[in-house]
């Protein structure tokens, strides 16, 4: 498949829900981030296609200066909203608002695969100083430990959901190959943490509504908000009220810019 430039088309509207129901990404992250650097090396950060900031925010403390960036002007807005401390700037993954060699750290958390890859990972090289680092870190379809309300997410998406799937969803692969097939990284590894999140009925439908094609086959109902109801009274028919964890597991890769 081709690989497009990042859009915002997947997004539009969505900064609310992204903002309530999206998780934060855990603390064990952050730490393993700031293990990998020296002291020097926690200047600046660029958090790219930020969404509403729930990476961004985890960066403020490991790094002096924090930006996050988002193609869609809704999501800078709320990111804004929630994390009024941090600066937030409209940008495409491909073409970055910063001066050459003047970024410490790279991050991307679950937003790689809306990238042009290639072209992104050539931008991240000019953004970056010389021994830079990239992050890029991500969770995958969540998982709960529930049965029954898996086989409902499941129902859901085999129904419904899938046949709005963007395609570059399907390049959710290992990035750390994509690192390695660029030849700009050295010390290339791999981390996975668990992250449990407990949710709720209303939690769990709100997740999937801000998902790019649960919105993408809500938009075209007539009463899109009746429909999210209904999944959130069929979850909480099973929860009674109770919350479930979901597993968001978080696979997470590093590189370092080769000097």
């Amino acid at each position: 498949m081709t690989e497009q430039l990042s859009t915002t088309q997947p997004f539009k509207e969505l900064s609310e829900a992204f903002g309530t129901y999206r998780p934060e990404y855990p603390k064990a992250v952050y730490d393993w981030i700031a293990k990998q650097l020296s002291q020097e090396q926690r200047g600046t950060a660029v958090d790219v296609a930020c969404g509403t900031g729930k990476s961004t925010g985890g960066l403020t403390s490991i790094f002096r200066n924090t930006f996050g960036l988002d193609l869609e002007l809704n999501q800078v807005r709320k990111a804004t909203e929630l994390y009024p401390d941090t600066q937030f700037l409209v940008s495409r993954a491909e073409i970055c608002p910063f001066k050459d060699h003047t970024v410490d750290v790279v991050t991307v958390a679950t937003a790689f695969y809306w990238f042009h890859m290639a072209k992104s990972l050539e931008e991240f090289r000019r953004l970056l100083k010389s021994g830079g680092h990239f992050f890029v870190y991500k969770y995958k379809y969540p998982i709960p430990e529930n049965k029954r309300i898996l086989a409902i997410q499941r129902r859901e998406y085999e129904e419904h959901w899938r046949l709005h799937k963007d395609p570059r969803l399907s390049l959710d692969n290992d990035s750390g190959e994509v690192l390695k097939r660029s030849c700009m990284f050295r010390r290339i590894s791999y981390r996975k943490f668990p992250n449990l999140v407990p949710m709720n009925a209303a939690q769990m439908a709100g997740f999937w509504s801000s998902t790019s094609y649960g919105a993408a086959y809500a938009r075209n109902l007539r009463e899109s908000v009746r429909y999210w109801k209904a999944l959130e009274k069929e979850f909480d028919a099973v929860l009674s009220g109770k919350t479930v964890d979901m597993d968001f597991a978080i696979h997470a890769w590093h590189g370092q810019l080769i000097a």
